[in-house]
């Protein structure tokens, strides 16, 4: 072809035909222009298909993580809420008679209020996005923002659960260690004791200690934060799964 044009252009020059030649030498580089912006634009349809490709399959597994992310939150909540009921159970038996107290089943709530379990979700796929550069394949800006705010609701609720742990460890921990036995308390931990200590207990000690009574409240106090901070995680992962549904 380009053997073809030269020829022709060399005839044209060689005939004198100035006119003719340079409208024929605009006309061939039109037609070389065209053809690369078709190019281009060829290739900008297929970079556009494949992006377009790896922001459906980002979304789809971010919708995926997020729904599993749900059901851990799930766990996580049930866990605190009956810490939280236990809590409450231990604070309606300060100054309580002796007698009283033996109705319940100290060791049990003890054991409850002080178990929990950190909220560790998933975030495969957006640390993924972020790290590959790909966050903007996502066209969805209200989702870009809403991964944000996850991102940041996540930091915070890390944050308090360092202090809620810290807490129970610095604070209540040493107390009762002072005052009871863990192993009576173990007895509904993983360690599933079958008997109980051979030293005596006197619970009524902490249950007429105003010390106990302000732990339990500081206790409550992390728990209601924590509690809100997932309330929050909860509603920024409804918006999530929302705005990453494609069906």
């Amino acid at each position: 072809m380009m053997k073809f044009f030269n020829h022709i252009r060399k005839q044209l020059a060689a005939e004198n035909k100035v006119a003719s030649y340079i409208r024929y030498a605009i006309g061939e580089i039109l037609l070389v222009v065209i053809g690369i912006l078709i190019a281009l634009q060829i290739n900008n349809w297929n970079e556009g298909r494949k992006n377009a490709a790896i922001e459906e399959e980002i979304i789809s597994n971010m919708h995926e993580e997020f729904l599993q992310n749900k059901l851990v939150l799930k766990e996580v909540r049930e866990v605190l809420n009956k810490s939280e009921k236990s809590c409450y159970q231990l604070m309606n038996l300060m100054n309580k008679e002796r007698n009283y107290l033996f109705v319940y089943n100290i060791d049990s709530l003890l054991y409850y209020a002080l178990d929990f379990n950190s909220f560790n979700p998933s975030s495969n796929v957006f640390s993924e996005v972020i790290q590959s550069g790909r966050l903007g394949l996502i066209e969805n800006k209200d989702l870009v923002g809403s991964l944000f705010d996850w991102q940041r609701m996540l930091d915070n609720n890390r944050y308090t659960y360092t202090i809620y742990q810290k807490f129970i460890e610095e604070q209540i921990m040493p107390y009762l260690n002072d005052n009871i036995s863990f192993k009576n308390l173990d007895k509904y931990s993983p360690m599933q004791w079958k008997h109980p200590t051979e030293f005596k207990t006197d619970y009524s000690v902490i249950f007429s200690d105003r010390k106990f009574e302000n732990l339990m409240d500081n206790h409550l106090y992390h728990l209601s934060l924590l509690k809100n901070e997932h309330k929050m995680i909860e509603e920024i992962m409804d918006k999530i799964i929302k705005e990453t549904n494609q069906h």
